[in-house]
């Protein structure tokens, strides 16, 4: 029953939090995180219990995670000198996708396991921006943006991790927009997307 969004919070320069909407209690809103600078890019775990989060409190952007019943307090999940933008949580609740800001590559898609130690991997690290990385509802594939082609453009790629969970295997790409396409998200079923387009 619960949605999230950003409210900017007075007495602090331009700081961000995160906040919960009930929706099963016409709309009352909850603060969720209490940061004196930036929290954003919130991304539920499939059970509704968990976000994980980016925050610049420790200088750059990194990945948070914190029970929405906020009996504890958020954790470290990835802390690193590039900013890092959580975008999906894999439904089986092992694997989440990133955006990584890097000087020369742009903006890159990683995966982050979230067992055993695993060190973060790259899914898409090109010359061009790739964002906005959703897992479809299987895990079997991961819908992002692109500028590929000189423009914003949605694609799908097929995704699996190696045997030994430390290489993303990426497969062959299908663009799914035309003249234009960003933030892809998947249909509850996996068998359509939505994505914003100009106009």
């Amino acid at each position: 029953p619960y949605t999230t969004l950003f409210r900017s919070i007075s007495g602090g320069a331009d700081a961000t939090n995160i906040w919960l909407l009930d929706l099963s209690r016409g709309a009352a809103s909850t603060r969720f995180t209490f940061g004196a600078l930036v929290d954003q890019t919130p991304v539920w775990s499939s059970d509704g219990s968990r976000i994980i989060f980016s925050s610049n409190r420790d200088g750059s952007s990194n990945l948070y995670q914190k029970p929405v019943n906020g009996m504890k307090d958020e954790e470290v999940l990835l802390k690193s000198s590039e900013d890092k933008f959580a975008t999906s949580w894999s439904r089986d609740g092992r694997l989440v996708l990133y955006t990584s800001v890097h000087p020369k590559t742009k903006r890159d898609i990683w995966v982050l396991p979230l067992a055993g130690g695993q060190k973060p991997v790259p899914f898409l690290s090109t010359e061009f921006n790739e964002l906005h990385a959703r897992f479809s509802p299987d895990g079997r594939w991961v819908a992002y943006t692109s500028d590929e082609s000189g423009q914003d453009e949605v694609y799908v790629r097929s995704f699996s991790m190696n045997s030994a969970g430390t290489a993303v295997e990426a497969g062959g790409k299908w663009k799914i927009s035309s003249e234009f396409g960003q933030d892809p998200h998947w249909r509850g079923d996996g068998r359509e997307l939505y994505y914003r387009s100009r106009g």
